[in-house]
């Protein structure tokens, strides 16, 4: 009985403490996205290719570095296959890179998505 209140306990404060995480990420992103970043500005690019630049900046913060992650497109948009679960923890730095590379929370899934351009 003890033991199921403890279990109890224990998950609760781990989903608060995934809300807080995503309503921060939230936050900071609504932050730099006001701030009108682009890409051409960016110093240090993984990649001149801002699609590409973004890929690999996504693979640098996912938690194993062996683990594969997947695009999807709509339209014009990618949607990257894998929700925060699978990235490390992103530093208010991590999201202004983010939005350098035009990366924005998905509407739709707990995930990252970004526009597509030819």
């Amino acid at each position: 009985m003890q033991y199921d209140r403890v279990l109890y306990a224990f998950i609760l404060i781990t989903k608060i403490i995934k809300m807080d995480y995503e309503e921060q990420l939230e936050k900071w992103f609504e932050k730099y996205e006001e701030e009108n970043l682009k890409f051409e500005e960016l110093e240090n690019k993984p990649n001149e290719c801002q699609q590409v630049s973004a890929i690999v900046f996504l693979a640098s913060k996912l938690k194993n570095k062996k683990e594969r992650f997947f695009l999807h497109g709509e339209h014009d948009t990618l949607y990257v296959g894998a929700g925060f679960e699978a990235f490390e923890e992103f530093t208010e730095e991590d999201v202004k890179m983010a939005v350098y590379h035009d990366l924005f929370i998905s509407d739709t899934d707990r995930g990252f998505q970004m526009y597509a351009s030819m």
